[in-house]
Formats: C-alpha cells, structure tokens, sequence
C-alpha cells in the first residue's frame, strides 16, 4: 500500500499534510464460542467489541485517511475489543511513513489520544486535534485540501 500511496502523492492526487484517524467494525465470519464467550468459535483471532449500541464479534479497523483526497493512507486490523489509543503510535508511525514525513495536522476523535502518541506528534513536528464524538462529526467536512 506504500507504493501506491508513494505513487498517489507523486502525481498530486494525495497531499498527506491533513490526517484523520478512524475506527470502523467488521463483523467476523463465525459465532460466538461456547466455552469463551468474547472470542470466536470459528475465528480465534476475532473478539466481542463495542459496536454502536450494541457489541459484535469481530475486527476494527483502523485508517488513518488524507483529508483533500479522502484516499487512505494506511490500515491496522486489530481485534474488535483492542482500544483506539493501543493502536494510535502504530498507526501514526505508519502514516507519517506513508506521507514521506508531509503530515502537519493529525485530527482524530478523543480515543486516539495518549500519551505516547501525543509524543511521537510533538517530536514530529504533527500538530494535532482529538474532538469530542459529536465535535468530530461536525468537523469531518471542514478540513482544507
């Protein structure tokens, strides 16, 4: 996905200076094991995590997304009940990389912040915005190219 993000921002396509962070759920193909139920019967790997309202089995993924192009620029799949900010320092060291170091504005909703990945964007020069849920629903369409 490197090349192709590399290839993406040589042709202009994709600028990578303004960066969102987001979580999605994809439901795992199995049920719920009998014996232990927060993980799957068929996919061991898959667990229960807080979808909405309710709670499924599954993955998140995590994409971090250029804002001018929409494009993703990179994706963590992780077990659905892993929280936002164990993933966050991977994923941020994953889209500066795939940015080639061009990310200045990392915007994610308040699940991504923590301490290490507030560090990795201090000491890179990223500035960054965790918004409230409802804040970063407002906000998603309002970011400069």
């Amino acid at each position: 996905m490197d090349h192709l993000v590399d290839e993406l921002i040589k042709g202009k396509l994709i600028a990578g200076k303004q960066v969102v962070f987001d979580a999605t759920l994809v439901k795992a193909y199995s049920r719920r094991d009998p014996h232990y139920n927060i993980k799957g019967a068929f996919d061991p790997e898959a667990r229960v995590g807080r979808n909405g309202k309710t709670y499924e089995l599954g993955y998140k993924l995590h994409v971090a997304v250029d804002t001018k192009s929409e494009l993703p620029l990179t994706v963590i799949a992780a077990p659905a009940n892993d929280n936002e900010k164990k993933n966050a320092p991977i994923l941020f060291e994953k889209a500066l990389r795939s940015t080639n170091k061009r990310m200045n504005l990392l915007v994610a909703d308040s699940q991504y912040s923590c301490q290490g990945q507030r560090t990795q964007a201090s000491n890179s020069g990223v500035s960054r915005n965790f918004l409230s849920c409802k804040s970063y629903e407002i906000a998603k369409g309002t970011f400069e190219g």
